[in-house]
């Protein structure tokens, strides 16, 4: 993928975007969850509340029940019914006590009761064995909703209202349901909604319809149905944002300030160089190597240009520091090697004799990693390994046997070794003695004094009489005047490169170069 200033930051702007919405979206999303949680832990605590409620009015029937069962075989005399109305009168729940003989009402805590009265049948068998009969309010004198408990020969009505008696929000709905279905105690309900009922006993897990929040209580008998419309949890939902809003606009603040520090970091110098080696945005210039002897273009020094996609050229001492400073240089070196046989191949082959020089960085060199690219590039491009002069800086050779053992690898692969920039760094002479080296450059500042009164004269001429007794190949770097090339000609010097003979230039320019100056010295 080719990333550039203008694709990084149409995704930067889009990211952005999502900085500011989806955080501030996500708080949005979770003050909603917390607002319906909050609503639906309430209907569980008016759940349990009400359990307890009908609980209450339950056990005192049980209780009833318990203190009547000695009674069950007597006849419905004075004592009888006084007991059953002290009983009924004593628990707050009960509103009338049945005698039955054979499911005939015989008599009542109220009284005596005339004519041949049936009681309903059960509809519904509590786990204590009574048996629950709904809508009795027939039998009972007061008005009211109410069902009735029946065990052996007692049947205690119990007003259905208490049942589900507790203090809530008048928005907030209970039913209390058997486990069939049948409607026992409903609270703040008109009507009982069958639709939420029948749903509530399909999905015991229900928490939620279309219009209603639920919350759903179980017992052995009985289930517990707690509902409230959804828009109160909107309510919820809008106090919630008082705290939810400032903590999604923190969270937008900090994923934007990511962003634009990512930003930043790619569209800085490094962030730039980073993605120039993806979109392999260097190209190789050529500066010619012309033979003192002969005049001939015996080769090139390949010098790598950053050409950003608009076009601007931005030179190696910009970025190639920047490079070896964080551990890009090897990947730089890497598209080197591919582009001299890319550009280059054809013509090398042809023209044994002309070489190309390669920078290398030290850390490539010592560590030995070149060797590789190298291997793996060059040999199977039909290029003479002597046709690729590696150039190690002068500071290089600061660790001796870490070089040495490079230097000695590099001899036997057969690639010549020419130290660069030479008299700029802190080597001795006396280390020429012991590596294998080829090729001395001597650093343009050296070149440019040669023809001048400069005490630095004196040291060209030194490096140029211990390069010659070592009987290594010299380049002067840097010849820009005659004065300068008629000196090191003079002196034996074997190579100059320089503006003198040509600047660095891109590959088109240069085999045009090398083709025009092998038909011009041509014997």
């Amino acid at each position: 993928m080719n990333f550039n200033r203008a694709c990084i930051i149409s995704i930067s702007i889009l990211l952005v975007i999502a900085g500011m919405t989806v955080p501030l979206s996500f708080a949005l999303y979770l003050s909603w969850i917390q607002a319906k949680d909050y609503e639906r832990d309430k209907l569980f605590t008016n759940a349990k509340r009400a359990i307890q409620r009908s609980r209450v009015c339950i056990d005192e029937v049980y209780q009833a029940l318990d203190s009547l069962e000695d009674l069950q075989s007597t006849s419905c005399t004075p004592a009888l019914m006084q007991k059953m109305q002290d009983v009924a009168f004593n628990k707050r729940c009960i509103n009338e006590i049945e005698y039955l003989e054979n499911g005939t009402v015989k008599c009542s805590s109220e009284g005596s009761v005339s004519g041949n009265v049936k009681f309903p049948s059960g509809d519904f068998v509590m786990p204590n064995e009574a048996i629950l009969s709904f809508d009795t309010s027939a039998f009972v004198k007061r008005g009211g909703q109410f069902l009735s408990f029946e065990r052996n020969n007692f049947a205690i009505s119990v007003d259905t209202d208490p049942l589900s008696d507790v203090i809530v929000e008048p928005y907030v709905k209970i039913a209390i349901i058997t486990q069939d279905g049948q409607v026992i105690s409903t609270l703040n309900y008109s009507h009982p909604d069958m639709g939420l009922i029948n749903a509530a006993l399909k999905n015991p897990n229900l928490k939620q319809t279309d219009n209603s929040l639920v919350a759903i209580y179980r017992t052995p008998a009985l289930t517990y149905i707690v509902s409230e419309s959804i828009s109160y949890a909107f309510v919820q939902w809008r106090k919630n944002l008082v705290l939810f809003v400032p903590f999604g606009l923190i969270m937008s603040f900090i994923a934007c300030s990511a962003v634009i520090w990512g930003l930043r970091r790619r569209l800085s110098n490094l962030g730039e160089l980073k993605l120039a080696i993806i979109n392999r945005e260097f190209v190789l210039y050529y500066q010619p190597i012309i033979e003192f002897k002969t005049g001939l273009c015996k080769g090139a020094e390949a010098l790598i240009r950053w050409q950003k996609q608009d076009g601007t050229i931005v030179r190696p001492d910009l970025f190639i520091p920047l490079a070896e400073e964080n551990g890009l240089i090897q990947a730089i070196t890497d598209q080197v090697i591919e582009s001299i046989v890319t550009d280059l191949k054809a013509t090398l082959q042809a023209n044994r004799d002309l070489h190309i020089a390669i920078n290398i960085a030290v850390v490539d060199f010592n560590t030995k990693r070149i060797f590789k690219k190298l291997d793996s590039t060059i040999s199977e491009s039909g290029i003479e390994p002597q046709q690729i002069w590696l150039e190690i800086t002068e500071r290089g050779f600061m660790d001796i046997n870490s070089t040495r053992d490079s230097l000695n690898r590099a001899r036997e692969l057969g690639y010549p070794i020419v130290i660069d920039d030479f008299g700029t760094g802190y080597s001795s002479l006396s280390y020429l003695k012991e590596l294998p080296i080829d090729v001395l450059k001597i650093d343009k500042s050296f070149t440019s004094s040669v023809d001048t009164d400069s005490v630095t004269n004196h040291v060209t001429k030194h490096i140029i009489d211990i390069a010659k007794e070592l009987k290594l190949k010299i380049i002067a770097e840097g010849v820009e005047t005659k004065g300068q090339a008629d000196y090191l000609k003079s002196h034996e010097v074997d190579f100059a490169q320089g503006w003198l003979y040509a600047k660095a230039m891109p590959l088109h320019e240069f085999l045009s170069f090398f083709q025009n100056n092998a038909s011009k010295n041509k014997d």
